[in-house]
């Protein structure tokens, strides 16, 4: 009889949705353990800390440096504590990060989802933070993003007419003028938040106060950063120390410059994330139509991914001439001073764009035509905006991969959403009963 107690204990931890995240949190604590915090960035904050005091070096960095006020208190702070501290909060922020966006999804009481959401964590590109300091740089992207999707949950809550929990939308208040002072996110958080009052209002529904002030925080923490005197002189700064012909590019240029690094980046370089929210796409495809034409779209997207991403070394191998249409891209985008005479010059630009356009119809045509699929459109569509819209900074280059962070989280949710999609629409049925033992009942609902 113990036996059979304690066996189902076990058995009721296994099947725990929590179980997961609290893998996830041993597994996040014991990397940070291991990360060289304190270099780059994180010592310039520890140092200048204790010669102008955390008063003083926020009022200079507001007229000399940025407008990331609500940041730079975290990252001063952070580096001027214990290390330690910061490696037990920086986990909490990951973690925060998971469980945040299984809320939002409403997957956090299925473990096998909870599973699949921890694991793109744990595989997550987190080496993209560490390029300028780990503490600097996580506190500056991690923690708004973290912030950025307790915030939201609350508005979701509201579109699928459920009530909010009163303690979130009064801390998304603060939570959502954190997030926002980090522009990428703000731009982000911005437009989801007034594209669901919106919707509110189309819909003859009344807009909460709570709801407002949230808003309206996100765009006091945007504004401060944007128009802070020391914007511009990090503009001024930044231009002259790592793109000095930067205001020679014109419009357009700037454009085609943040669009085509951000192309590359998800199809020219191994990512396994972006690759499975391609697959995905293409298997809801494959399950609810037979038109040929559908499914020949579906794949390209995978296709490419596979073929000039993840294989990307071996492609080169075959194909050697083909390094002389990625490898620049990578760099220093696809048009520039020297090609822009020459039409070949354009293909692969247009090719990136057609691919992306593909992914993002066949996207549209995996969800059906309905109100939530015009949701996932926006936040997939803006995703890639807040990366794309780097080419207006001269420090495009100088950044590496950082600036794709936000992406990257939107298409990480999104993996999981589509997955949770195909489920749905196969008839497969995780139940209460099977969860954690991985099986499913499958009905006869695919055509």
């Amino acid at each position: 009889m113990k036996k059979e107690r304690m066996m189902g204990k076990i058995i009721r931890i296994i099947k725990s949705p929590l179980l997961p995240f609290a893998t996830l949190t041993i597994i996040v604590f014991i990397c940070h353990l291991f990360l060289a915090a304190g270099n780059n960035d994180d010592e310039y904050y520890r140092v200048i800390l204790s010669q102008r005091g955390l008063l003083q070096q926020l009022e200079y960095s507001y007229y000399h440096w940025a407008g990331r006020t609500f940041i730079e208190i975290g990252m001063l702070l952070f580096n001027g504590w214990p290390v330690i501290i910061w490696r037990i909060m920086n986990t909490a922020a990951v973690v925060a990060c998971a469980y945040a966006a299984a809320r939002i999804l409403e997957i956090q009481r299925n473990a096998v989802y909870c599973w699949l959401l921890c694991l793109l964590f744990l595989i997550f590109p987190w080496g993209m933070l560490g390029s300028a300091g780990w503490i600097t740089t996580t506190v500056a992207y991690l923690w708004p993003a973290a912030a950025a999707l307790i915030a939201i949950i609350p508005v979701v809550d509201l579109i699928k007419e459920k009530e909010p929990s009163r303690a979130l939308m009064i801390s998304g208040v603060p939570l959502a003028l954190f997030a926002s002072n980090m522009e990428q996110c703000g731009m982000i958080i911005i437009t989801l938040m007034t594209a669901a009052a919106v919707w509110q209002l189309a819909q003859k529904r009344n807009v909460r106060l709570l709801q407002i002030a949230q808003l309206a925080a996100a765009l006091a923490g945007f504004l401060w950063n944007i128009t802070a005197p020391g914007s511009r002189a990090r503009y001024e700064t930044e231009r002259t120390s790592w793109f000095l012909d930067f205001e020679m590019k014109s419009t357009i240029s700037k454009m085609e410059l943040g669009i085509s690094k951000t192309l590359a980046e998800l199809f020219f370089r191994p990512n396994i994330i972006f690759f499975l929210l391609c697959a995905f796409i293409t298997c809801i495809i494959f399950l609810r139509y037979k038109i040929l034409l559908y499914r020949l779209c579906a794949a390209i997207p995978s296709a490419v991914v596979l073929v000039f991403g993840l294989l990307q070394n071996w492609t080169i191998r075959l194909f050697p001439s083909i390094s002389n249409y990625i490898q620049p891209v990578l760099t220093d985008g696809i048009i520039t001073l020297d090609n822009n005479r020459y039409l070949s010059a354009y293909l692969p630009l247009l090719l990136l764009c057609a691919t992306m356009g593909m992914c993002i119809i066949d996207l549209y045509i995996a969800l059906g035509h309905r109100t939530e699929t015009a949701a996932v459109v926006l936040v997939f569509s803006i995703g890639l905006a807040s990366r794309a819209v780097l080419g207006f900074s001269p420090t495009i280059h100088a950044s590496g991969l950082r600036p794709s962070f936000f992406l990257m989280q939107v298409i990480l949710i999104l993996t999981v959403y589509i997955f949770k999609q195909i489920v749905e629409k196969s008839g497969m049925t995780f139940t209460k009963n099977k969860i954690g033992e991985g099986d499913f009942n499958e009905n006869s609902g695919i055509h």
